[in-house]
């Protein structure tokens, strides 16, 4: 590919075979060596994004990503979902109109209230990281926070690892 690319076998290829001798090729790895070490550092970056973009905000994906970066074996960082609280009156398939409860003395226009404060709290999933890792929350939210789905909340917890 175009990535993997010898400039020292370029420019000694693209000199003339009349100038090629041991002290010019030398001086033009001399002058190559930045250029060198520069493709070095883009073979590594590149390295770094492919292993990053092959994580998902899936929850293996994301517990993997968080097991490699700690070194840790799998199953030792896990990811739950929230148990769902939610309370309904009745399905949406039964084909009944919404209950609203008032008294008999109300108006029949149903009257809203509602506070700033309310509304949902609850995370979408919870992390749970074994406790030695406490010192390291804000490098895991780092991580979490770059692969998780936009507008998933999530909470860490800490449990004693063995």
């Amino acid at each position: 590919m175009w990535y993997k690319f010898d400039v020292h076998q370029f420019a000694e290829q693209m000199l003339p075979p009349q100038l090629r001798s041991k002290v010019l090729l030398s001086i033009l790895r001399a002058l190559l060596r930045p250029l060198a070490h520069l493709i070095r550092l883009f073979h590594a970056f590149r390295e770094e994004v492919l292993r990053r973009l092959s994580y998902t905000g899936q929850t293996q994906s994301l517990e993997g990503a968080l097991s490699r970066k700690y070194n840790l074996p799998a199953g030792v960082i896990y990811i739950t979902d929230t148990p769902s609280n939610q309370r309904y009156l009745y399905l949406a398939t039964e084909g009944n109109t919404p209950l609203y409860l008032r008294k008999a003395s109300e108006p029949h226009t149903a009257l809203f209230i509602s506070y700033q404060h309310e509304g949902k709290h609850d995370v979408d999933f919870i992390v749970h990281v074994p406790s030695f890792l406490r010192a390291e929350e804000a490098e895991i939210r780092r991580i979490i926070d770059f692969y998780k789905p936009a507008g998933k909340t999530y909470k860490i917890t800490y449990y004693n690892y063995e």
